[in-house]
């Protein structure tokens, strides 16, 4: 493992022995400090970490995810649920012009707070690492200036996570009124509950599950609130599976866009009782609570169903996961998770969620369990090539190189999938995607199938021989 990988997971680990923490200060004592620009919006915009207001900084984060948002290519933006990139303060090494710098530096680069801030970035765990580093347990051996900076990244994030957190709020309780359920599933709902600490975790838009025959009672109260539908999305969010197009409020302090959920994934891939899945929640909470969060059980499987459509942020996603295991893992149900993992036809998505959090955050997951999930061979290994512990902590890829790993873990996810047909399907789903356009006439109809599949076979190919290089390389330089 790279020193600066290193560094980074020790930030973020939820615990750290005696010994590790010590690791930690060594790696950090040795980095090299250089500038440190302002923290930047979503757009590169420098932003003062002492001029934010609440207001500000929700603008700031969603316009930036109403940009990437209507940018992101149909096919893409179909699978990632919607969600694109979710904004937070980032530094501004991590926008377009960074990325070029980055692709020009060798492999065995120096450490330097430049760079593991920029990996942070790229991981979506700025919060967790600015957290670890403002923390009386380090910052006295920091220099000042980093200290401060992260104190900065910490300020906004809350700032901005507060103002989400409290339209949430706001719109549960309108929801409630109107005697619609819904059950939060990710950003600041996650950041309290699992982190304890609104300034802990990187929140986007606001993700609302309700019963699907309350779809359109419930856009009709995001009407009343202001809210208006997305004018522009891309074909795939208009045809999505299991929510549909996004709500966007705006005035002149903030920004906010909501996504109304039915389902957690698409069903072709997953199968879930929807109807027992409403009766646990509305079980598993107060009729008076205008929010109706999932049961532990239901959220680590939507967790990890979630986790495998991912190929950014994944350290992200893993952190919740670990999280909500050490918060809630001794009071969650392992036989029913495991029969639910079976009902829903997850049991590969689980054990590999699972066993990535194990092996790069210690995260205590029953033994038991795991040996219950586990997958074949021949899935365990393309999952371990295509997107296995040292594909997640690369993920600092060149501009040119995302796609190509955009397609290394959607073949990763294919592998994940039970029973075998679903592997197929799902393979055929994403590396055999219909043109855009479909072509007139029977000979151009033939063309077009051709290129199809030629694009497929050539997807795969790269995917495998990019998987083995990386691999090669990692072996070469341990």
């Amino acid at each position: 493992m790279r020193p600066v990988e290193d560094a980074l997971l020790l930030c973020v680990r939820a615990e750290r022995s005696p010994a590790e923490q010590e690791r930690l200060r060594s790696l950090l004592a040795s980095l090299e400090l250089e500038p440190h620009p302002p923290a930047a919006g979503a757009h590169g915009a420098a932003v003062d970490a002492g001029a934010v207001a609440p207001g500000a900084a929700a603008s700031v984060a969603g316009a930036g995810r109403t940009a990437s948002l209507v940018s992101v290519s149909p096919h893409a933006e179909m699978e990632r649920g919607g969600e694109g990139r979710d904004p937070a303060p980032v530094p501004a090494w991590s926008t377009d012009q960074a990325t070029d710098q980055a692709e020009r530096l060798p492999h065995d680069q120096r450490l330097t707070w430049q760079r593991l801030w920029r990996e942070a970035a790229h991981q979506q765990v700025l919060p967790l690492v600015a957290r670890t580093l403002a923390g009386a347990a380090v910052a006295a051996a920091l220099p000042p200036a980093v200290v401060q900076y992260a104190k900065g990244l910490r300020l906004r994030t809350m700032l901005h996570n507060m103002a989400v957190h409290a339209e949430l709020g706001r719109i549960g309780a309108r929801l409630h009124v109107h005697g619609i359920p819904a059950a939060p599933l990710k950003g600041s709902h996650l950041a309290e509950r699992l982190y304890h600490a609104l300034d802990a975790r990187q929140v986007g838009d606001i993700d609302l599950l309700v019963p699907e025959s309350d779809v359109e009672a419930a856009r009709a109260v995001l009407l009343e609130l202001g809210y208006a539908p997305f004018a522009s999305v891309s074909h795939g969010i208009e045809e999505h599976t299991f929510h549909g197009v996004p709500f966007l409020r705006q005035d002149p302090s903030a920004s906010f866009v909501v996504e109304l959920h039915w389902g957690l994934s698409n069903p072709r891939f997953v199968t879930i009782d929807y109807a027992r899945l409403w009766q646990r929640v509305l079980a598993g909470s107060s009729d008076r609570a205008p929010l109706r969060p999932l049961p532990g059980e239901e959220t680590l499987l939507f967790l990890s169903l979630h986790l495998a459509k991912h190929e950014t942020g994944v350290l992200r996603l893993l952190a919740d996961i670990d999280r909500l295991l050490r918060r809630e893992g001794p009071a969650l149900d392992w036989p029913y998770v495991l029969a639910l993992a079976r009902r829903w036809q997850v049991t590969g998505l689980v054990y590999f969620a699972l066993h990535h959090a194990q092996r790069l955050y210690a995260t205590p997951v029953p033994e038991w369990a795991l040996q219950e999930l586990r997958p074949a061979t021949w899935r365990r290994a393309l999952v371990g090539v295509l997107a296995g512990p040292q594909a997640i902590l690369h993920a600092a890829v060149p501009e040119r190189l995302e796609y190509l790993r955009y397609h290394r873990f959607r073949l990763a996810y294919c592998a994940m999938l039970t029973p075998f047909r679903r592997f197929l399907d799902a393979y055929q789903f994403y590396l055999f995607p219909p043109l855009a356009h479909r072509q007139p006439g029977l000979f151009r109809r033939a063309i077009g199938s051709a290129e199809r599949v030629g694009r497929g076979i050539a997807w795969t190919g790269l995917a495998f021989a990019n998987s083995l290089a990386e691999s090669w390389r990692a072996g070469a330089e341990a």
